[in-house]
């Protein structure tokens, strides 16, 4: 864990925004791993992919995440963008990042093609899709069952095979590895 930490920070210092992603398989770890690099650099922001699902656009947080908040932090500019709450299912407050410090973007698919030339650090978390699923399933209960199982473990399976983000990553790490941190 200090070894990405080292790491990351050392990014930092190179630049006045340095942008990190952290991408992997729904159940892998993704945000236990966000815990422990925040609670070692508590300055840093936070945008999950999840914040920018949105219903009426069938889910494509990516093209959002790309316009509301990459591109104007890569051009000096605020990023202002609203996100998803998933109990009214809808979209609500109004969230601002300035283009400074560390920005870490994390979810499933932040690495797509579309978002990846963005990103200055980028973090893939290894984990095999069953292990996933039945993890993803294990979190989140019955509420999103049917999702998981036919809509969004398939797609990400597919984004993984298509676009291969764990070639991408400057680091790659076993979900086992962040188990251990727990």
């Amino acid at each position: 864990m200090e070894l990405l930490i080292n790491r990351i920070l050392k990014k930092s210092k190179e630049n006045k925004l340095t942008i990190v992603a952290i991408d992997g398989m729904p159940g892998g770890g993704k945000s236990t791993l966000l815990k422990h690099v925040t609670l070692k650099i508590p300055s840093i922001k936070v945008v999950k992919m999840d914040s920018f699902f949105d219903v009426l656009t069938n889910g494509d947080n990516i093209f959002r995440v790309k316009k509301d908040v990459l591109i104007p932090l890569r051009n000096n500019q605020t990023a202002k963008f609203k996100i998803f709450d998933w109990k009214k299912k809808m979209l609500i407050d109004e969230e601002n990042i300035d283009p400074e410090g560390i920005v870490l973007i994390e979810g499933i698919c932040s690495m797509d093609k579309n978002l990846i030339n963005y990103y200055d650090y980028k973090i893939w978390v290894d984990c095999p899709p069953e292990v996933g699923q039945e993890r993803a399933l294990a979190r989140d209960g019955e509420t999103f069952k049917e999702l998981w199982i036919n809509k969004w473990i398939p797609e990400t399976i597919t984004y993984i095979n298509e676009q291969r983000p764990d070639k991408k990553a400057d680091t790659v790490i076993n979900y086992k590895d962040i188990d251990i941190f727990k």
